[in-house]
């Protein structure tokens, strides 16, 4: 009956009211399965202002959030106005909005998108999510909103400037998306992030302590994100330079105006990209500005300003021609004057630079002269000083993937087999490899993913795994039946090092329903694939999302959430992940012990129990006398928890999560600053559970921890 009812096309106030009484029953967990994901009852049950209730109720708005979430592509401005009055409440919500800015699907709807904005603002994500919040902004630039995605962008970094916090890229994978952003929308990526470049350099320049904008967006122990960043901006400013030079020009005067040496760098490189149509403001930058001529002040090397004359002086007027080709004949700096070897070399790269029409006989001869005393020297356009940035492409262009056969693709992937680029010389100096042609294969899968799920099982084990994930991440979402998604995960789970295992589990556990084979592999990666690598991530649940088994732990708690039969089949695998040597797979194991308590609360606690004595610091935590009721005055689990153990209170904070309490019921008194310390997986399990409790336990005082 209850899936009869949650199949309705169109249920009516009297059928809800037949639903209603079987949520505080049994069956509740039944129910809710039923109704996810529907949209004639989520439209019945937002007008009826059944949503508001739940969200509003602290014991069902993980409930909530998580039944927006299966609707939210098609009603994503309802789901916007049910969470929008959430937005400013602090902690208690702070999991859910989160789950908004990084989970939802942000191009589905302005309103939602406005709403994510709102929760960058006002900081929830200082600390947490960054890794997917760079895939929001990746999966926007994909779904052709990069102009969204530059917006994003730009209110992230602004928070975290003003909240002087560095950016955090976990994954690594900031500086990609920010190069590929510029691409996809230079003129909106100048928009919107030069104003961001800008009041970094004024930090920069008040804080001897910073150098460039780079310091800004740094990442401890890289510095690919900063880089890149310059790298994009200076690709954006070009563009904008040469296509909108108006636009262009309402920056020029504030980066002309700033003594911030890379932004000189920048305008500098911006005005070379349009010599044209700004030959005379870039000749007087180049003669008025202070120090220009001594080469480095300002950041731009005397190679980059003979390049900037070679743009501008075919175009310039005579009267600043003449005026350039004094100050290049007087121009002798410091370093020169100390041995006459060298005296002159910086004079005649920037002669070299000047349109040879329009060099005067005095200039030619001097340049003639300088050649004779440097024969040696290579032309100034094959120095080393000159760096040419750009993005690395796919060796082969879309359109014409497009029309290759399926052989032809395996013969491709063979070709292009390396993840290095291939930096050649000439107009293809940017070719990619296999990484930037994968991605070109993973837009095709999507469009045909039957195709591609069929060609996956011809491609040979030693291809460039890329590929493989390309296919995997082509089909998600996509109309293709459970089985054939299975089957294409085994072939990749053959691959004999078995290098796939995050893709796999995260394309079977977005699956409605998961196929015996699916749930086989989940469970194999939970229990057999190799240890996360030595820590290098700033926490633990970053830690195991970024190996195979901690992302297996993790999908096997979203898969247990899902349905009491997936449940049944993980059950023998749930201890073993309990003790997993791993702390940071036991982290995400937590997360799968909430969704035990559905179904089987007994084992829960054993569960909890063994997590907690994994670790070496908290050996010897007894099971409660009662399982299903805790007392603190005769379980020394409790006890453990009331007296708050430092070994413990170490082991949580790096399980940062929620608590789902409802604190306006008055049943926890807990402070903000005990909310962050005690908040993690751990303590919420032991929370749900203490629901479940003596009343005496409830409304315990945590500020003893």
């Amino acid at each position: 009956m209850i899936s009869l009812l949650g199949s309705l096309d169109d249920p009516k106030e009297e059928e809800w009211e037949v639903i209603e009484p079987l949520f505080d029953t049994e069956m509740s967990d039944r129910v809710w399965g039923a109704i996810n994901g529907s949209l004639p009852w989520f439209d019945l049950l937002y007008r009826l202002g059944i949503v508001e209730r739940w969200l509003a109720n602290g014991a069902l708005a993980d409930r909530a959030m998580w039944f927006l979430e299966s609707v939210h592509k098609d009603r994503p401005d309802e789901v916007a106005k049910s969470l929008s009055p959430y937005i400013v409440r602090p902690m208690t919500w702070d999991l859910g909005l989160m789950r908004l800015a990084t989970r939802l699907q942000l191009g589905s709807g302005r309103a939602l998108f406005d709403l994510a904005l709102r929760v960058v603002e006002i900081g929830t994500l200082d600390s947490h999510a960054s890794a997917a919040l760079w895939n929001q902004i990746a999966d926007l630039v994909a779904k052709t909103k990069p102009d969204w995605a530059c917006e994003l962008t730009a209110r992230y970094f602004d928070r975290l400037l003003n909240s002087s916090s560095e950016v955090a890229d976990p994954y690594g994978a900031g500086g990609r998306i920010i190069r590929n952003l510029a691409e996809a929308a230079p003129e909106r990526f100048a928009a919107e992030l030069m104003p961001f470049a800008l009041k970094a350099a004024a930090i920069d320049r008040q804080d001897p302590a910073h150098l460039t904008w780079n310091s800004q967006i740094y990442v401890e122990g890289s510095e690919d994100l900063g880089q890149s960043f310059s790298m994009a901006m200076e690709f954006a400013m070009r563009r904008l330079a040469e296509n909108r030079p108006d636009s262009f020009q309402i920056y020029a005067g504030s980066l002309r105006a700033s003594t911030f040496p890379t932004l000189h760098r920048l305008l500098a490189r911006s005005y070379e990209a349009n010599g044209e149509r700004f030959a005379d403001e870039a000749v007087e930058y180049i003669i008025e500005s202070p120090s220009m001529l001594a080469g480095g002040v300002y950041g731009v090397k005397i190679d980059e300003i003979g390049q900037l004359i070679k743009s501008a002086t075919p175009y310039c007027s005579p009267e600043n021609m003449a005026r350039l080709e004094r100050a290049i004949l007087e121009y002798r700096p410091e370093w020169e004057r100390g041995d006459r070897r060298f005296s002159g070399f910086s004079q005649m790269r920037l002669l070299e630079g000047v349109a040879p029409s329009r060099l005067s006989d005095k200039a030619s001869g001097r340049l003639r002269e300088l050649k004779r005393k440097f024969p040696d020297a290579p032309p100034s356009d094959q120095t080393s000083g000159i760096i040419v940035g750009g993005f690395a492409t796919s060796p082969i262009p879309e359109d014409s993937a497009r029309k290759m056969s399926d052989d032809d693709w395996l013969g491709a992937m063979k070709r292009y087999s390396s993840d290095r680029p291939s930096f050649q010389s000439g107009d293809d100096i940017f070719r990619g490899g296999a990484v930037e042609l994968s991605r070109v294969l993973e837009t095709l899968a999507k469009e045909c993913p039957a195709r591609f799920a069929n060609l996956i099982h011809r491609m040979p084990d030693d291809a460039n795994v890329c590929y493989f994930e390309a296919v995997l991440k082509g089909v998600m979402g996509s109309y293709l039946d459970e089985n054939t998604v299975a089957d294409a995960c085994l072939r990749c789970h053959k691959i004999p090092s078995r290098p796939l295992g995050r893709p796999i589990v995260r394309l079977l556990e977005s699956l409605p329903k998961v196929p015996k084979k699916g749930l086989e592999m989940v469970a194999w990666y939970a229990a057999k694939s190799p240890d996360p690598e030595s820590p290098h991530f700033s926490d633990l649940l970053t830690e195991g999302i970024n190996s195979d088994r901690g992302a297996a732990a993790e999908s096997v708690a979203r898969l247990v959430f899902k349905s009491c039969e997936n449940f049944a089949y993980f059950k023998p695998y749930l201890k073993g992940m309990a003790n997993d040597p791993s702390i940071a797979v036991r982290a995400l194991a937590a997360h799968a012990l909430l969704g035990v308590l559905n179904y089987d609360r007994d084992l829960a606690v054993e569960l909890f129990v063994d997590l907690c004595n994994a670790d070496r610091n908290l050996r010897n935590i007894e099971a409660p006398a009662s399982k299903t009721t805790l007392d603190a005055r005769r379980t020394p689990i409790l006890a453990f928890f009331l007296e708050g153990r430092r070994a413990l209170l170490t082991a949580i904070r790096a399980c940062l999560g929620w608590l789902p309490i409802c604190k306006d019921r008055g049943l926890l008194q807990i402070s903000r600053a005990d909310e962050r310390l005690l908040s993690s997986h751990y303590v919420e399990l032991f929370l749900k559970y203490a629901q479940f409790a003596q009343p005496d336990i409830l409304g315990i005082d945590f500020r003893r921890a």
